[in-house]
């Protein structure tokens, strides 16, 4: 196809959307840990598998992460402008 580039995403914190949160009775909106640690592990495999193909083929798959971003927006929406 011509591609030089593509981008592999990182999955966000899972355990903030709402099926999660009510799924597993958050209080005040808590976010859930235990599914977020999940998502973490399977992040870093990601990333893993994505420098490995890198290596071995040549291509230039960048890997891009906005979990702690996503997570941070989710657990502080005050400080980005939320009422």
């Amino acid at each position: 196809m011509g591609a030089r580039n593509m981008f592999v995403f990182a999955l966000g914190p899972l355990g903030c959307i709402p099926s999660q949160l009510v799924a597993r009775h958050s209080v005040n909106g808590e976010c859930s840990s235990f599914v977020n640690n999940l998502v973490l592990g399977y992040n870093q495999g990601l990333r893993l598998l994505v420098d490995q193909f890198n290596a071995k083929n040549g291509v230039s798959f960048k890997y891009l992460d906005s979990f702690d971003l996503t997570l941070d927006i989710a657990n502080n929406p005050h400080s980005y402008g939320a009422f």
